[in-house]
């Protein structure tokens, strides 16, 4: 898959989605909103930019960085020269009552929703009720 294939905004399939992680991130000067669903192989926000990053055809670059408590870890770059990843939380969905509610932040990356999306995801996504938290 390239980067003309991705979607801008993914949902969930299942009915009701609760605690999905998602992630905000541009590639090529285009942003994503990329959600933990079934066609994701991973759970994780490093999993989600990752494959997101596959996906794009970008090599993945790996750091050492510290969790929110301070914990090192190696992870995959929140930025490099094609990419920057500038939201990464949790979602909880509902298809039937066309919600979303973006929040909670990323353990790794310590970054949550970045509310500058939210009006495109509202036009992208008609007729949700769509906020953050």
């Amino acid at each position: 898959m390239t980067e003309q294939n991705l979607e801008i905004v993914n949902w969930p399939e299942s009915e009701y989605a609760a605690n999905k992680k998602f992630i905000q991130v541009e590639v090529d000067g285009r942003r994503y909103l990329r959600v933990q669903d079934e066609k994701f192989e991973s759970s994780t926000h490093l999993g989600l930019l990752g494959q997101t990053l596959n996906d794009a055809g970008i090599p993945i670059v790996f750091e050492n960085g510290k969790d929110i408590d301070g914990k090192d870890e190696s992870r995959i770059a929140p930025k490099d020269e094609r990419y920057n990843l500038y939201g990464a939380g949790h979602a909880n969905f509902s298809l039937s009552g066309m919600y979303a509610v973006f929040g909670a932040n990323s353990r790794s990356y310590g970054l949550g929703f970045n509310g500058s999306d939210l009006e495109e995801i509202r036009r992208l996504k008609p007729g949700w009720e769509i906020r953050s938290e």
